[in-house]
């Protein structure tokens, strides 16, 4: 008898474990959320082994596909999502640390591009001499200081109705990170065909945030609303500024494109 009864008692424990575990889980358990969920944020999407991540709105770039939160950045978005199935109904990987083979470009589709020599330099930038090009660079003039501003039109009408995502800057930039010694930002502008009234057209790179000792593909625009292209109202260019304080800082631009994740 005492026997049955401490097996009653040890059993009645165990399911009271189990009950208690069971509502724990149902309560606490963190809510599977997808990218339309968290539309408006920045997501990274894992396209398999050897391919290079794709970046944008999490509406877009991890849409039906279950996201998961990055606050430490590691692939430079404030969610990751994965395009791989480790096998049917379970497409999540587990976040890795980030491979420092793997290079921070994106591989969106490109919808324009232009290498810094092709742009045209604004009426001061020649009046000063401030520069000199070769090699699709543009770079200062070895005594100049001050501001370069070159305007880089966008003809292309297929574009229209396109949206435009990232804008990517590749340039140079000696003086450091966050340092105000040299700058090298890119903005895209538009222009009311009616008006003539020119604006930002919500896509822009600053180059502050990029460790350009040597050139890099800067990209600065994940949290931006980006920008759809509409040539019955508007023309387009995206403007390079480069700026140096100093003629000890090596300040050049190589190019800039557009991508979609579209």
């Amino acid at each position: 008898m005492r026997i049955r009864l401490g097996q009653m008692i040890i059993t009645g424990i165990f399911s009271l474990i189990f009950i208690f575990t069971t509502i724990t889980t149902i309560v606490f358990a963190t809510p599977i959320k997808k990218g339309e969920d968290v539309a408006g944020n920045s997501c990274s999407r894992d396209n398999g082994p050897g391919k290079q991540r794709t970046f944008g709105k999490c509406e877009k770039v991890c849409k039906g596909k279950e996201v998961t939160k990055d606050p430490a950045g590691v692939y430079g978005g404030q969610y990751t999502c994965s395009a791989v199935e480790l096998f049917p109904g379970h497409e999540k990987l587990p976040l890795p640390i980030k491979p420092v083979e793997e290079p921070f470009l994106p591989s969106d589709e490109t919808l324009w591009s232009i290498n810094a020599m092709a742009c045209i330099p604004n009426g001061s930038t020649i009046e000063n001499n401030q520069y000199s090009s070769s090699a699709g660079h543009v770079r200062f003039n070895e005594t100049k200081k001050g501001n370069i501003y070159l305007i880089c039109p966008i003809t292309d009408g297929a574009l229209h109705g396109r949206d435009a995502d990232q804008i990517i800057l590749t340039y140079k930039d000696t003086s450091g990170r966050n340092n105000d010694g040299g700058k090298v930002r890119a903005n895209l502008r538009k222009v009311d065909i009616n008006s003539g009234h020119v604006s930002d057209a919500g896509l822009s790179v600053n180059g502050e945030g990029c460790e350009a000792a040597d050139f890099t593909a800067c990209i600065d625009g994940l949290d931006q609303p980006g920008h759809t292209f509409d040539f019955n109202k508007y023309y387009y260019y995206v403007q390079i500024t480069m700026f140096r304080n100093s003629t000890q800082f090596d300040v050049q631009a190589a190019g800039v494109k557009l991508t979609t994740s579209n």
